[in-house]
């Protein structure tokens, strides 16, 4: 029994975190570049270090020599009020190749660091550990390879940190967890190992977590049901087990929960039905069992897309699937599920 009108869970996750990306761009931290300025010489040869570390087949740092202020330099924002900081790197989709230089340390006063969408490799360097009043950490769509430093927990100011789509190997670091002005964390679509780290309960500011495309294994931490503030949870394709945890039923500003391709067990806890505000609620591919309530849907008027594909569950279809009047999409395939599905869903 499928239903399905939308293109797939994948791609509105995307979108959802495509709008969460803009709206976090709208902190105020942006940047002018000005004239008339006097940057130090560490934070020009800072700067200078990693364009030496790249190549630039397009030219997009053409303008980066010494006979230019470094506040001109494409790619580079300073203050307003203190001309001789630069606050702002942001160099993504410029085509670079190579690494990254571990003199970007020197960017004391840098609150935004993008170096998404390159074909960056090498390691992340421990270094940028050492930029504290970091707000913003992009380096995803790159190549990036070994370990996530434990040392970016010295960035305590971070509201956004994004290595998605890279190489990286090994586990999370648990000192992540202290980075409590957290907004936005997402690691999805690298080759990560272990546990999640059950300090990641600390990040009270936490909206959208993304961990999805990893090797990750054990249970789903109970204490993410401490995490008032969470609005997206996307754990899918990873080796996680164990039951889904009633707790996150507490998160009543859950808008996507996404546990797609993993090994869970149990059901579906009673309390996931009182989340009003859910869109996204997707668990297939997993080993699922029991019943859903005849009333499940009947708080879940938000709801568009739901899957239950590919699970053991069983039982007559919920009566209160009308009530999910906003429903695009609907899998229950490759269950042991029996009734009939209404006619007409959504609204």
């Amino acid at each position: 029994l499928k239903s399905s009108i939308l293109p797939s869970v994948q791609t509105k996750i995307m979108n959802t975190l495509i709008f969460l990306c803009f709206t976090l761009s709208l902190y105020p931290y942006h940047t002018v570049s000005l004239a008339s300025t006097n940057v130090t010489a560490v934070q020009m040869r800072a700067l200078l270090s990693l364009k030496d570390m790249v190549s630039d087949p397009f030219g997009s740092l053409h303008s980066w020599n010494s006979s230019n202020n470094p506040c001109r330099w494409r790619g580079v924002g300073c203050s307003r009020k203190h001309t001789e900081r630069i606050l702002e790197l942001n160099l993504n989709s410029f085509g670079l190749i190579g690494g990254i230089s571990p003199l970007l340390r020197n960017l004391s006063y840098l609150h935004v660091l993008n170096l998404g969408e390159n074909h960056l490799a090498g390691q992340i360097p421990a270094d940028l550990g050492h930029l504290r009043r970091l707000r913003v950490l992009n380096l995803s769509m790159n190549s990036l390879q070994g370990g996530i430093p434990t040392s970016l927990a010295g960035c305590t100011n971070l509201m956004k940190l994004n290595l998605a789509h890279n190489q990286l190997r090994g586990e999370i670091p648990g000192e992540i967890g202290s980075l409590r002005n957290l907004v936005f964390f997402t690691l999805h679509t690298n080759y990560l190992t272990g546990n999640i780290p059950s300090s990641l309960a600390n990040l009270s500011s936490l909206v959208s977590l993304s961990l999805a495309k990893n090797f990750l294994s054990g249970m789903i931490p109970t204490s993410f049901g401490n995490l008032s503030n969470l609005t997206i949870i996307s754990l899918l394709n990873n080796q996680l087990s164990g039951a889904i945890p009633s707790s996150l039923g507490r998160l009543t500003n859950m808008v996507t929960l996404i546990l797609d391709q993993n090994n869970l067990t149990g059901s579906i806890p009673p309390t996931i039905w009182n989340i009003s505000s859910l869109v996204i609620f997707s668990v297939e591919t997993n080993e699922l069992t029991g019943t859903v309530p005849p009333n499940a849907l009947s708080k879940l008027s938000a709801l568009k897309i739901f899957s239950l594909a590919e699970n053991n569950f069983h039982g007559q279809i919920p009566s209160s699937l009308p009530n999910a009047t906003s429903l695009i999409q609907f899998e229950i395939a490759i269950n042991h599920f029996s009734g009939t599905i209404p006619p007409k869903l959504g609204g």
